[in-house]
């Protein structure tokens, strides 16, 4: 019987990091996601140059965008104490280093795809469109 626990036992442990791992993976992208939002919202050029990559592709109504066009046109909102909701969130993981995320605001919805780069979740592309 001790046999079979010390066999049963790494292999329970093993499982369930390999199932936690995503978990905690996706926590972390949603949490970078609001961080991202919030800096929108407040206008945080700095906070939104550290979560998109250097050759990210950013498409929205105006047209498609690299990372420093992007950044640059992006203004705080009108009012300073609003803050970003947002929610409907899914992660799908590709493997250790990719994502596809997709969630929804009050004014539009986004698809991103997030990159493991150095140890960092970067956005690497985006998309969002208006809800009607």
């Amino acid at each position: 019987m001790k046999r079979l626990y010390a066999l049963t036992l790494p292999a329970v442990v093993v499982a369930a990091f390999v199932m936690a791992a995503p978990l905690q993976d996706q926590d972390a992208l949603i949490a970078l996601d609001r961080q991202w939002g919030e800096a929108g919202m407040k206008g945080d050029k700095a906070a939104l140059g550290k979560l998109v990559a250097d050759d990210a592709v950013l498409v929205d109504g105006t047209g498609i965008m690299g990372k420093a066009e992007g950044i640059a046109a992006n203004e705080a909102a009108d009012d300073p104490n609003a803050s970003y909701e947002a929610g409907d969130y899914q992660v799908k993981l590709l493997g250790p280093e990719t994502a596809i995320m997709t969630h929804s605001t009050a004014d539009h919805y986004s698809l991103h795809v997030w990159a493991k780069r150095g140890g960092t979740w970067l956005v690497v592309a985006t998309a969002s469109v208006p809800r009607e």
